[in-house]
């Protein structure tokens, strides 16, 4: 099950890439952060309970129920070569949605 692929792992083959990340849930996280003692079977995917503004994943059931539970999902697909040029876009676009700077425009009001 990839969802408890290492923290590390996860980073080295998106950086690859060139796409990095503040952080990183995986399954070893999740069942630590937010299962923990509940009896309840909680869904394996719950990017709601961080502060995570996109959630990247290879599952169509995780990211068709990203608006039911309140998050922004990304499909990644085998078949997708322009797939990390499409991930960029929908950063670059959420970062503008949160009111963050575009990463190549210089910072305001600092010297």
């Amino acid at each position: 099950m990839s969802f408890f692929r290492s923290e590390g792992y996860i980073r080295r083959l998106f950086r690859l890439c060139g796409v990095r990340f503040d952080g990183i849930v995986n399954g070893h996280r999740h069942l630590r952060e937010v299962q923990r003692g509940h009896k309840t079977v909680l869904p394996q995917k719950l990017p709601n309970r961080y502060p995570i503004s996109l959630h990247i994943d290879d599952e169509e059931v995780i990211c068709t129920s990203a608006a039911q539970f309140g998050f922004r999902a990304y499909q990644l697909n085998a078949q997708d070569d322009p797939w990390k040029e499409k991930v960029l876009q929908r950063v670059a676009r959420i970062r503008r949605l949160e009111g963050f700077p575009d990463p190549g425009e210089p910072e305001r009001g600092r010297r």
